[in-house]
């Protein structure tokens, strides 16, 4: 009966302790998932790393001109937001003076490529900035650039701007860039008189204009 004791007892003290293999068991798995959660919290980091990494390098210095002649002494940009291609070229009774242009050879035309997101800020930054989309600007919501770039307007003397503010507020921080933008009740996509707001943005062009001053005889003076 000894004997069968001291077997017994053996046995028992052979045993581990499962309370201690059970804390141990816990500790174990709340460090793997740590670990796991840093593994993540990484891979998570090189992704914004690589993708929305902005692509504007702004150390590089400004493209000089290959001649002190400019085609212009003004350049006048006018934007139909929104304007398809083959909407304008299947439509030409809609847009009469600039088919003429065209048809007659007194002006060139040509077909841009969108680039995702199909907004009206990348859009207009691609024609006065030359360049796609920004990826970085997905961290300002799309709204704006949060890298600084150059544009036509900066490297004008003097620069103005007239529409809508979703469009001028994207270059209003321009120190030579002077802005004016209709109200934002007066945009009414549903209407058949948006044509009203062309001609406020006309009349103001013309009346600039017309109180501008003669411009330097070399070089770019005014962007509008």
């Amino acid at each position: 009966f000894s004997h069968f004791i001291n077997m017994v007892s053996q046995i028992i003290l052979s045993i581990p302790d499962q309370s201690k293999l059970h804390g141990e068991s816990i500790e174990m798995e709340v460090k793997i998932g740590v670990l796991g959660v840093i593994v993540h919290l990484i891979l998570l980091y090189s992704i914004f790393d690589v993708y929305y990494t902005s692509p504007i390098i702004e150390s590089l210095p400004a493209h000089r001109p290959s001649s002190n002649d400019p085609p212009a002494k003004r350049l006048f940009l006018v934007s139909a937001d929104g304007l398809r291609y083959d909407t304008l070229m299947d439509n030409k009774e809609l847009a009469p003076f600039l088919h003429r242009l065209i048809d007659t050879g007194k002006a060139s035309y040509g077909l841009s490529l969108s680039h995702v997101p199909t907004e009206s800020r990348p859009g207009h930054l691609s024609i006065v900035a030359g360049m796609t989309e920004d990826v970085s600007a997905v961290t300002r919501g799309w709204k704006e650039n949060p890298v600084t770039f150059d544009t036509l307007f900066n490297r004008s003397i003097e620069s103005f701007q007239w529409g809508s503010h979703d469009i001028t507020h994207l270059f209003s921080h321009i120190p030579q860039m002077k802005t004016e933008s209709f109200p934002s009740e007066w945009e009414d996509f549903s209407s058949f008189e948006n044509y009203k707001l062309d001609e406020w943005v006309f009349d103001k062009c013309r009346i600039s204009v017309r109180r501008a001053p003669p411009p330097p005889p070399n070089g770019y003076d005014r962007l509008f």
